[in-house]
């Protein structure tokens, strides 16, 4: 009985693993067209940037299933626990630039934007690869060997600086709010205020946390340890 409950779930994710790869390839052929008019101009646009973000944005989001093209070759394999692949495609910080102005890319020196350029190949090089194999892969179960993939370390740099300005500058609106200063606790209404204050900075508190800067921060922690309850334990600011 077991065995045929394990099949049955088998069959279930490959079922759906095949509906968002088929998505999720459509969307990754589109990567390439700009990440090539980037290394042919040797410059970047703002306007690309924006684009890659959306394109990123779109990809699959599964918690679960560690066999989506997100978890399986991206830099966060959110079915582990949100484990970090320091080589892996830079799907969710690409996505991030939504909220950063991609002007800020004109500011970059010649040698930084070198630099990032070749990056940008090494982004290019990878997304192809998982194309091919989304293409030609008849097996769902086997994987890319990533052993030769590098990390994008300036383009990274880059989008974890400029996001983290936004981050913070959220977070400083939010915690100046003259309005919790004068905050009752005794009143349930007072206590839901500061819990919706608790999970928005808990939720910025766990962006910065897959920063490389931020990554392990006991503080940054806390606050998303206390969003997570907040989130899960709707009776938490009852009493």
């Amino acid at each position: 009985m077991q065995a045929i409950t394990q099949i049955q779930e088998n069959t279930h994710q490959v079922k759906n693993r095949s509906k968002h790869d088929a998505n999720d390839l459509r969307i990754l052929n589109e990567m390439p067209y700009i990440l090539s008019s980037i290394q042919v101009q040797q410059s970047v646009r703002p306007d690309e940037l924006s684009e890659l973000a959306e394109l990123a944005n779109s990809i699959a989001f599964e918690d679960k299933d560690g066999h989506c093209v997100r978890n399986k070759y991206g830099s966060i394999n959110r079915s582990k626990n949100c484990e970090p692949r320091e080589n892996g495609v830079l799907f969710m910080q690409m996505a991030w630039m939504r909220h950063i102005d991609t002007e800020k890319i004109t500011q970059l020196s010649a040698e930084d934007e070198k630099n990032l350029i070749s990056d940008l190949g090494s982004t290019k090089s990878k997304i192809e690869e998982v194309c091919q194999y989304l293409s030609t892969a008849s097996n769902p179960m086997d994987k890319i060997d990533m052993a030769h993939w590098k990390q994008e370390t300036t383009w990274l740099a880059w989008i974890e600086y400029h996001y983290l300005q936004r981050v913070i500058d959220k977070m400083q609106e939010i915690l100046q709010d003259p309005q919790l200063a004068d905050l009752d606790l005794t009143t349930r209404e007072h206590r839901y205020y500061l819990g919706a204050v608790l999970t928005s900075v808990g939720e910025l508190s766990n962006d910065m946390l897959f920063m490389s800067c931020c990554r392990g921060d006991d503080d940054f922690e806390l606050l998303k340890t206390l969003r997570n309850n907040m989130l899960h334990d709707h009776k938490a600011m009852n009493e």
